[in-house]
């Protein structure tokens, strides 16, 4: 028993460096006007860092962080002129509030990234759907 408990012990550290293009991407502008519409990136990449803490009796919990700078353009058309406007984003997820919203699925991965902006690209709020595996 000493022995697992030790192994597991070193199981406890942060695996850093994950990376994956998130093709579920909605990005919502406040601010529109009327016949205005914002269209999202087709995907965005980011990078996070997950944390497990085993026991001996298997995994206690899963901390999922995302980390790092995320820079993406939206084009808002307005359907009465198609005249299209470019609104640069850049933050960094230190620097923004956001929340993980777990849904089942296989794995640990991101799945989606709903990001709510104004209309000069300041960031109001970052929700990053990860799949948790489903019992």
């Amino acid at each position: 028993m000493r022995e697992i408990v030790e192994k597991l012990s070193n199981l406890n550290e942060a695996d850093e460096n994950y990376s994956i293009n998130v093709d579920t991407v909605s990005v919502y502008v406040d601010g529109l006007k009327d016949g205005e519409e914002e269209q999202s990136p087709d995907s965005i990449r980011i990078s996070y860092d997950i944390e497990i803490e085993y026991r001996d009796w298997g995994i206690k919990d899963i901390t999922v962080t995302p980390r790092g700078r995320v820079e993406f353009d939206v084009e808002i058309v307005d359907a009465e002129d198609n005249h299209v406007d470019t609104i640069e984003v850049l933050f960094d997820f230190d620097a923004v509030d956001w929340h993980i919203d777990w849904l089942p699925g296989s794995g640990y991965a991101a799945e989606s990234l709903t990001i709510r902006i104004n209309r000069e690209g300041g960031v109001e709020d970052v929700a990053v759907g990860f799949y948790y595996p489903s019992h």
